[in-house]
């Protein structure tokens, strides 16, 4: 895998994966989070979730990626 985890010392920076469906699904259809985001429209079901996910952990070769960005203190995912 061309992308890998990385850690500091308070975030971890995960892989997305399928399992990070609902909290993309959170994150990209709120209005207040998506005003910010220049990349997307904003989500209106978990299956465009789903979809997201698959286009940035399809094979590699790739130019882009995005990781679950988690607070190690409570394992709370915080953005992309």
């Amino acid at each position: 895998m061309l992308f890998t985890n990385l850690e500091t010392e308070r975030l971890l920076l995960k892989n997305i994966s399928l399992d990070d469906a609902e909290f993309m699904f959170e994150q990209f259809s709120n209005d207040f989070i998506h005003k910010y985001l220049f990349d997307y429209d904003p989500l209106s079901s978990i299956e465009e979730a789903i979809e997201l996910i698959k286009f940035y952990t399809a094979p590699e070769p790739r130019n882009q990626h995005r990781w679950i960005l988690i607070l190690k203190e409570g394992g709370i995912k915080i953005g992309t």
